[in-house]
Parts: structure tokens; C-alpha cells; sequence
């Protein structure tokens, strides 16, 4: 941690996508009862709970097709590749559902245009970030049009999350929050507990464990005076992410419950072939085997999260995987097994186009860099990692929101730090690295985030901007002086996107500051003052000691020794 952690609103998206699929409410079938098999299938899917569904839609699918029913047939059918997707088959249900899409009874039919949509627009979440704005924009679009308000938020929702993997997490965190109000206020159980679970999800991981246990309780008590059976199961993982990210002072409670939960979600998994689910549990029991040092389930845990996530195509799971197998192949210092599993996944990441995750990625390479004891490559990987952090901040809409996420990504500024005290003896250097990550927490202390109401054309035209300039950092190899400059245009864009407001001339110099030299800190101390600066890790923590006649960085205890 290197400096006061603030609280924030914003969604942490660095967490694999669980499948959660919405059923469509179209016209209902002609003669439809409540003992019919579509009518149970829907109400089953509405429950998240599509083993069960997919069987009857299979059901129905077959009895409409017999009788020629070809609009309830789709219907029906659409609602079984839900399952057929939630067990893994991405790519062939994915082709199947666009063809159904493109023909010419769904396109003429708008309902079952939403729901074949919303099908490709899941996968596309997890494959094909860029298509999945089309497909949920579509959906947003066709819903407006009908007058669907339910499908509307949900697309709105969907759009938020789409904005968020891209690296927008300010507008993730206020669709998320928008659309679960709005979810409420319809009364859309499905929707509610869908953006519920994201909600937790990135309250969970960024240091507010409490706060998403709260919000799952809620929505567990949502769920069932809405006639929920059982909760739905990525509701459930959501629970688990959340007792594993706990306080220090209840980390160990919480590991035992989710101990406990983790077998019994994971058969669930297994036996309703829901291989996203399945993947994330994975992940799950090798972190706590990994923690309580049980080697040989932690490794073996990992290797079936990466052969469960490429068996179905889930690259951002699979990437999931390969970090945490990083990370415990180099604190089993099997350095060479470390850097093929991150080179692996940082492909798999990269072909989903991720942007919110990449800098933890080349962070965790510029690690393995260092226990290989490559200096200055790990010094390049940490340079991009921060580069990459900072063209994330440009979404972040004030200060204390900036400090929240830099508070998530503090790994990195504080991976960077070890290394230039520790391997490179630079002093400055290391002082510098602390300065810059606080310094951009500072940047938008006096910006304002745009007014609500539909985006201008110039606000758009700036979006697209920023979206361009964060892939840039993300694909492109620049040079120190490129990667400035694209942090540059990254702000101009920024501002075109939401104006602010100045107080005075020494409000706008605070804008672009750079983060102050030694030498400047030194020059406004008198010879009797002191500037301390703490950085508290638990490899072991540090205080940045400056006076008048030089810097000192002198050794502490490990964070949680440090009260």
C-alpha cells in the first residue's frame, strides 16, 4: 500500500466473466399454460438456473417443429443454446445463433432479435470485446424502439460492463449502480441479481469485502421473496470472492467459509457444465491451498482452471489461470515454469482485447524478470505497467476515485519501488515512483464528471478517442517519449469529455504538475524539517526519509506488523 487508500465507487473488472444469461419475455406461444414446457423452461432460465431450463426448451423445441411452428420453434431453441453455451460450446452456439439471427423471421420479429442478441453479445463478452458493444447496443437500440424498458437497462448494464473491460471503469461503475436501481425499480429480479454480483465482484476486490457482503445479502433476500428455488451460482461465487478478499483481522475466517463453500459450488459447476463457473472456483481453491501452502493442490487447481477455460474457449479465464500459476511458480522459485505461464497468458488476454488487467500482467512478467535477474527488462515491463495504469486514470472522475484504483493496482507501483531501491540503488529513482502514483490520484481533484443526459457528438468523437489511445498503449510499442505523448493526447481527450472548472491560475498549474524531484522537495525544507513518506508492504515496508542534506530510505517491518 503506498499511500491512504480511499473508498470507491467504481466496479473492479479484473475478475473472470461468469456466464449470466437473461431469458427473453417475447409474445407467448399460442395455448401457452403454466404447465407448459416453455413456460417452466422461462421461469427456470429467469432463475439463472438453465440446466434445468435447457431439457424442457429441448422439449419444446422438438414438439414445435413438429407441428410447424417455426417462430416458437426459434424461440424454443434459442433458449436451449442458452445452455448449450453455459456448458462451453462458445464458438458453434455462437455461429448457430448468428445464423438464426440473420434470418428473415427474426429480423422481422423483434423479440426474438433481442433474444438471439443478447445470446451472442454474453459470448461476445468473453471472445470479442469490440463486437460485444455492437451486439448490446443493438439490443439497447431494438429495445428503445419496442418500448422494452426491462431489455433497455439490461443493455444499458451491459454496455457499462462493455465500457469497463475496455478500460472505462467510471462509466462501468455508474451503469452498474444505474442499472441496478432501475432493475429494482421494475422489478427485474434476473437483472438485479445479474449487475448485484458485478457489483460485489469489484467492491470485493478492491478492498471493500464487507461492503459486497452486504450487497450479496441483499440481493440472497431479493432472490427469494421473488420465489428463487436456490440462489444462482454465480451469485454464490460472488459470496466466495468476497469472504477470500476480507480484512486482514477476518482474512482467515473468511478462507474457512469459503473452504467450505468452494466443494459444494464446484460439483454444482461440474454437474450443470457451466465451465466459466467452474473455471473461477478453480482459481479460488488454489489461491487458499497456495496460502496455506498445500503445494500440490494449489498447482494441480490451476492446471485444471487453464484446461477448463481453453477446453471452452474462455480466454480471460485461461489467462486468470495462467497469472496465478505465474505468481506460484515464482514464489516456488521455478522461475523458468513462471515465465511461460505469464507469456501465456498475456496472449490469452490480449486476444480479448483487455485493457483493465494487462498492467497486472506485465507487472507479474516484470516480477518474473526480476527473480530471472533481468534489472533493467523488469525496470521496461514496471515503465509500460505504470504507462498502462495511467491511461486507465483518464477515465477516473475525481481524485478519490483515482486513489481507489491506483489502492488496487498498488502491486505494481510497489513491485517497482523493490526494484529500483533494492536491485538498481536509486534512491530518486524509487522516491519518484511513490511521488508518480500519488501525483496522478491528485490530477482530476478539480474536474467534474459530465453532466447526466445523452452524450454530445464531440463527447462521443472524444470517447472514441480515448478508446483508440488506451488500445496504442495497450498493442503499440512505444518509445518513453511516445507513451508520454499518448498519456498527453489521453488528457486532452479527457477534457473535451468532461469539462471542469478552474478556481484560480494555481488550480490549472496543478493539472500537468510532474511528480517533484528530490532536489525540489529538498529546497523548500529548512535545515531543521524533515519529509517522511511510508510504503507499506508486506514483503516488507519502507520510509522515504528527506532532509535538506540528502535522502535515506531506511527498512520497516512488513504491513501488517506496522499498526
Amino acid at each position: 500500500m503506498l499511500l491512504r487508500k480511499y473508498i470507491s465507487p467504481v466496479c473492479d473488472l479484473r475478475i473472470a466473466i461468469i456466464c449470466v444469461l437473461f431469458a427473453s419475455s417475447p409474445a407467448p406461444t399460442l395455448g401457452q399454460t403454466p404447465d407448459d414446457p416453455v413456460a417452466q423452461a422461462d421461469r427456470l432460465a429467469d432463475q439463472g438456473n438453465w440446466s434445468a431450463a435447457g431439457p424442457l426448451y429441448a422439449r419444446a423445441e422438438t414438439a414445435f417443429h413438429a407441428n410447424g411452428d417455426l417462430r416458437n420453434e426459434i424461440y424454443a431453441k434459442l433458449g436451449r443454446l442458452h445452455r448449450d453455451e453455459e456448458a462451453g460450446s462458445y464458438r458453434a452456439v455462437r455461429a448457430e445463433a448468428t445464423r438464426i439471427l440473420n434470418s428473415p423471421i427474426v429480423q422481422n420479429d423483434p423479440a426474438l432479435q433481442i433474444r438471439a442478441l443478447s445470446l451472442i453479445g454474453t459470448i461476445d463478452l468473453n471472445l470479442n470485446t469490440a463486437a460485444a458493444r455492437e451486439d448490446w447496443t443493438r439490443v439497447r437500440e431494438i429495445a428503445a424502439r419496442i418500448g422494452d424498458q426491462k431489455w433497455e437497462n439490461r443493455a444499458r448494464g451491459q454496455l457499462g460492463l462493455v465500457a469497463g473491460i475496455s478500460g472505462n471503469i467510471a462509466a462501468a461503475g455508474m451503469a452498474l449502480y444505474s442499472a441496478l436501481a432501475k432493475a429494482e425499480q421494475l422489478g427485474d429480479a434476473p437483472a438485479y441479481l445479474h449487475f448485484a454480483t458485478w457489483l460485489a465482484n469489484g467492491l470485493a476486490t478492491n478492498g471493500m469485502a464487507d461492503r459486497a457482503l452486504g450487497i450479496l445479502d441483499r440481493a440472497d433476500e431479493f432472490a427469494r421473496k421473488r420465489g428463487y428455488a436456490e440462489l444462482p451460482l454465480q451469485l454464490t461465487i460472488a459470496r466466495v470472492r468476497a469472504l477470500m478478499n476480507l480484512p486482514e483481522a477476518q482474512r482467515e475466517r473468511g478462507l474457512t467459509d469459503a473452504s467450505k463453500l468452494i466443494p459444494v459450488l464446484l460439483a454444482q459447476a461440474e454437474r450443470e457444465h457451466v465451465a466459466g463457473a467452474q473455471t473461477e472456483l478453480l482459481n479460488a481453491a488454489g489461491e487458499i491451498a497456495a496460502r496455506r501452502n498445500d503445494l500440490n493442490t494449489a498447482e494441480k487447481s490451476y492446471l485444471q482452471a487453464v484446461k477448463v477455460a481453453a477446453a471452452a474457449s474462455l480466454p480471460r479465464a485461461e489467462a486468470a489461470a495462467y497469472l496465478n500459476l505465474s505468481r506460484f511458480y515464482r514464489s516456488t522459485q521455478q522461475y523458468g515454469k513462471a515465465s511461460s505461464a505469464i507469456d501465456r497468458g498475456m496472449r490469452a488476454l490480449q486476444r480479448v482485447d483487455e485493457a483493465y488487467d494487462l498492467p497486472v500482467y506485465v507487472a507479474e512478467r516484470a516480477e518474473v524478470e526480476v527473480a530471472l535477474g533481468d534489472a533493467r527488462s523488469a525496470d521496461a515491463s514496471f515503465r509500460r505497467a505504470t504507462s498502462l495504469v495511467e491511461g486507465l486514470l483518464i477515465n477516473a472522475p475525481s481524485s478519490q476515485v483515482k486513489s481507489g484504483m491506483i489502492a488496487a493496482m498498488s502491486d505494481i507501483y510497489l513491485g517497482h519501488f523493490r526494484l529500483a531501491w533494492e536491485r538498481l540503488h536509486d534512491a530518486p529513482y524509487a522516491f519518484q515512483i511513490i511521488e508518480t502514483a500519488r501525483g496522478r490520484a491528485l490530477l482530476d481533484s478539480i474536474r467534474y464528471p459530465r453532466e447526466s443526459g445523452p452524450a454530445t457528438p464531440k463527447e462521443v468523437q472524444a470517447e472514441n478517442e480515448i478508446a483508440r489511445l488506451q488500445r496504442s498503449l495497450m498493442h503499440d510499442s512505444l518509445t518513453p517519449a511516445q507513451t508520454r505523448h499518448t498519456l498527453d493526447l489521453l488528457d486532452r481527450a479527457y477534457m473535451q469529455l468532461r469539462p471542469f472548472e478552474l478556481g484560480s491560475q494555481k488550480a490549472m498549474a496543478l493539472l500537468r504538475r510532474k511528480p517533484a524531484a528530490v532536489q525540489a522537495v529538498q529546497s523548500q525544507l529548512r535545515p531543521e524539517e524533515a519529509l517522511i513518506e511510508y510504503v507499506l508492504d508486506e514483503r516488507g515496508s519502507h520510509a522515504v526519509l528527506i532532509r535538506r542534506s540528502g535522502l535515506d530510505i531506511r527498512s520497516l517491518p512488513p504491513r501488517s506488523h506496522v499498526s
